[in-house]
């Protein structure tokens, strides 16, 4: 008898450890559930299924974000809030709006930033373009704009890229526009020093993303995309996301 591969029965393993079941929220509506554990109790189920349901409402949401942006923002009369909450009840969830007031605060928070900056050019200007940008597509840019001390050196493990900028000064918010210099980090490694305004290091930046072939940061995909095929005319043949096609006529409408 041929045994097994090991790969093959700790598959056969972990399998045979989750719960498949079916529950039936109404008379003619089941759910499926495939747990690694048996539920201890029904409220711990209840809680499971909540979850389920609050990872499948927000990818829908975000899903249909530029047709709730036309029936909203591009209506020809301002429609009724009734009729609106009726039409998309999940707003009035804690998720969706505590995620839209937490967007409204950074972007807030840059424009202050922004606003009491001696020199406002067009490097400042560009500057806060790309800092709002992931924060309007609510991706996390944390990754990408790091800030260090330059006594300091960087932590740089787990970067696959990064746009690492230096200061002297106490604050890190004088590093979103007027930086001492800023290095750009590919594989965990400082390959060069770029130019001190963001918008040039962050063009360097992806000049060796294609140079080298690698992927687009998975948290900041929307944003390399819409830099590619929007910024640079980049195009793929790919139409473009609900949020992203929706800043882009935005954009071009103003």
């Amino acid at each position: 008898m041929n045994k097994l591969p090991h790969s093959c029965k700790n598959q056969k393993m972990a399998a045979a450890q989750k719960h498949v079941l079916r529950v039936y929220v109404e008379r003619d509506t089941a759910l499926k559930l495939t747990l690694l554990e048996r539920p201890k109790s029904v409220e711990e189920l209840k809680e499971i299924i909540r979850e389920r349901n609050y990872l499948v409402i927000g990818k829908l949401m975000d899903t249909t974000y530029a047709l709730r942006c036309q029936e909203i923002v591009g209506a020809v009369g301002a429609p009724r809030v009734r009729d609106v909450v009726d039409r998309w009840p999940a707003l009035l969830m804690e998720s969706q709006t505590i995620k839209t007031g937490k967007i409204a605060e950074e972007l807030a928070k840059l424009m202050r930033i922004y606003d009491i900056q001696e020199q406002r050019d067009v490097n400042t200007r560009r500057a806060l373009v790309l800092r709002a940008l992931p924060v309007y597509l609510r991706e996390d840019a944390s990754t990408l704009f790091r800030t260090c001390d330059s006594a300091d050196g960087p932590d740089l493990t787990v970067t696959p890229v990064a746009l690492l900028t230096v200061v002297m000064d106490d604050t890190t918010d004088s590093a979103l526009f007027s930086p001492e210099s800023i290095c750009i980090v590919v594989e965990d490694e400082i390959l060069v020093n770029g130019p001190t305004n963001l918008a040039g290091s962050f063009l360097l930046l992806f000049g060796y993303i294609y140079a080298l072939d690698l992927q687009y940061p998975k948290k900041l995909e929307l944003t390399f995309t819409f830099i590619q095929k929007v910024v640079m005319c980049f195009g793929d043949n790919k139409p473009l996301k609900g949020r992203l096609l929706t800043l882009k006529n935005d954009l071009f409408n103003e």
